[in-house]
């Protein structure tokens, strides 16, 4: 439903725009403008194929990046945040292991305390169950009933919004599951802090943010210079998005680190549609898939049903590690795992004497299959650019 709000949206902008230039009063295709009405400004470019907001004050991230041909929001990702009910499938799964332990005590031979230490408290099997006595049919909200077994697991929260094109500086051992899982630690003050403008231009904005790495692990802080450059380009039906990133020890210590750049999109991944994919060195699987690769130059990422790829091209190669943004909702039919779109990490790890730097360039062309505004049909995909 959110996407297909944000098609009806897209549609309307671009129909706007084009009204516009008929009459030679278009918007300015680079300006700061506060789209979320938060009180501060956000980078708002518009070129034919793509619309991309950047919120400057959060990392410099993208939170928006709409292909106007097929009138897809690519970035329309949900971060997972705790919800009210959120504890009662924890209560049942912390009842459900304390059900069990007395059971595989008794096989062990292994005291009931034992056993109950070796337990997972975040495993669940749970049934739907009413309140007990309740005169009338509940609410949602207090009926504990699950589609599927252990979905306690998939109760993991992030700390920041779920934007693309933000950097991320970790340790070099941080581990792809912990970063899948949000059970990691920024070594950097960067992935949601502010960026100052360098420069705006039609088709081109330059971040920066005079950061350190280290001050909330108990070491000295040293100083980092994290500058973004973003660049849009492509015609209406094959927009392309590039990315440079360089980061600089401005400190007189070496420093050695992951440098990450995720990227989060929405491509209808939820439930393994088989319309929805990544495709990493050669190999092609589910959208909400999980999964990681090293030493890699290009891979991709669409939906055919809605007519789309990315293809990423990066410069050096690097790792990539992606997998689902998943959490847990209610509903009538019970708690359900939900797909909020997809992340993927590409890094490098890197040694960085005193006043080195380290840049890395990612692009990202897009592929369409048919332009929404002219009616036309689907068409068949293109392969993947190389």
């Amino acid at each position: 439903m959110r996407l297909a709000t944000f098609a009806h949206l897209i549609a309307a902008d671009d129909a706007a725009e084009t009204a516009a230039q008929d009459v030679d009063v278009a918007s300015p295709r680079a300006q700061l403008l506060d789209i979320d009405l938060d009180g501060r400004d956000e980078a708002f470019m518009t070129e034919p194929g793509q619309v991309v907001g950047v919120k400057l004050e959060e990392g410099a991230g993208i939170g928006r990046w709409d292909i106007l041909a097929v009138r897809h929001a690519l970035t329309a990702v949900m971060r997972r945040r705790p919800e009210a009910y959120h504890w009662k499938l924890l209560e049942k799964a912390d009842k459900a292991d304390e059900s069990r332990e007395p059971a595989e005590a008794a096989t062990s031979g292994e005291p009931a305390e034992a056993a109950g230490s070796a337990g997972d408290a975040r495993t669940e099997a749970v049934e739907a169950e009413a309140p007990a006595g309740a005169p009338a049919p509940v609410s949602i909200h207090e009926l504990v009933a699950s589609k599927e077994t252990g979905l306690s697991r998939y109760l993991r929260y992030d700390a920041y919004e779920r934007r693309s094109s933000l950097v991320h500086l970790l340790a070099q051992d941080v581990r792809p599951e912990a970063f899948a899982d949000g059970q990691f630690d920024e070594v950097g003050d960067f992935v949601d802090r502010p960026f100052e403008v360098v420069e705006l231009a039609p088709g081109r904005l330059v971040v920066a943010r005079e950061g350190s790495v280290g001050s909330g692990s108990g070491e000295a802080a040293q100083a980092v210079r994290v500058e973004k450059r973003l660049s849009l380009g492509g015609g209406r039906r094959d927009p392309v998005l590039g990315q440079e990133v360089i980061v600089r020890n401005r400190s007189a210590e070496p420093l050695s680190l992951r440098v990450g750049v995720e990227w989060s999109l929405m491509l209808l991944g939820g439930g393994g549609n088989p319309a929805a994919f990544h495709e990493v060195g050669g190999q092609r699987t589910p959208h909400d898939s999980t999964g990681t690769a090293t030493a890699i130059g290009h891979f991709s990422a669409g939906n055919t049903d809605v007519g789309v790829m990315v293809s990423t091209k990066l410069s050096p190669p690097g790792d990539v590690w992606w997998s689902p943004i998943e959490t847990v909702s209610n509903s009538e039919g019970g708690f359900e795992r939900i797909y909020q779109g997809s992340s993927v990490l590409v890094s490098w790890p890197v040694d960085l004497g005193p006043g080195a730097s380290f840049s890395v360039s990612i692009e990202n062309r897009v592929s369409t299959d048919r332009d929404a505004d002219l009616g036309e049909p689907e068409g068949a995909m293109p392969a993947a650019h190389q």
